[in-house]
């Protein structure tokens, strides 16, 4: 199984202003690439609530790439790739958003959420946020707001052998909508419902 856990920060509520990204590619159990960038978005503007998540400030993007530039690389590491992310719906919009404010192309994906997936394999936690699953499944190493991906990754490891119901959706791959009951795995062509969650925290 290969997957590659994706996590993205914002600058505000708006969800083209992305100013974090982090990737982890898993391959059959193990990290083969790492890929961590603070982002400059097209609007600085920076909201003290969100700041509070992530403690990325407007002076630590000022003079950082935007994510046009950094498109090849990422478009390189999610292109055919399938995605996992905790609260998808908000990553997903994230790329999403952020690719039409630049007028670049979604790539061709699949993705996953965490969330929902973990709730199914741990069923016994009362809530199912990043930090409370990774604790459960034994990851506590990675600190810090660069980290969420990294964990995301090392906590699906606990969840692969679960099994992804699926339905054929006339695109020649098979897709689940998503629910609150079980995970799904979705081919993104603009056209899909996500879960009903709106904030990853």
């Amino acid at each position: 199984m290969e997957f590659v856990a994706l996590d993205f920060e914002t600058a505000n509520a708006s969800r083209n202003s992305a100013c974090s990204i982090g990737m982890v590619t898993v391959k059959d159990g193990h990290i083969i690439d790492e890929y961590y960038q603070l982002i400059k978005p097209k609007y600085i503007y920076f909201n003290e609530e969100n700041i509070a998540v992530h403690g990325i400030t407007r002076e630590m993007v000022v003079d950082k790439p935007d994510f046009e530039e950094l498109w090849p690389d990422i478009f390189a590491r999610l292109q055919h790739k399938q995605i996992v992310a905790h609260f998808a719906k908000f990553d997903i919009n994230v790329l999403r958003s952020t690719l039409n404010t630049y007028y670049l192309p979604m790539p061709n994906i699949e993705y996953i959420c965490s969330w929902i997936l973990a709730k199914k394999a741990f069923p016994q936690l009362e809530r199912h946020s990043l930090d409370i699953v990774a604790r459960h499944v034994g990851n506590n190493s990675c600190p810090g707001f660069s980290a969420s991906s990294r964990n995301l990754s090392l906590s699906m490891r606990s969840t692969e052998p679960l099994q992804f119901p699926a339905l054929p959706d006339g695109t020649g791959k098979n897709s689940t909508t998503a629910t609150d009951e079980q995970p799904f795995l979705t081919t993104d062509h603009g056209k899909k419902t996500l879960g009903k969650n709106t904030s990853k925290h």
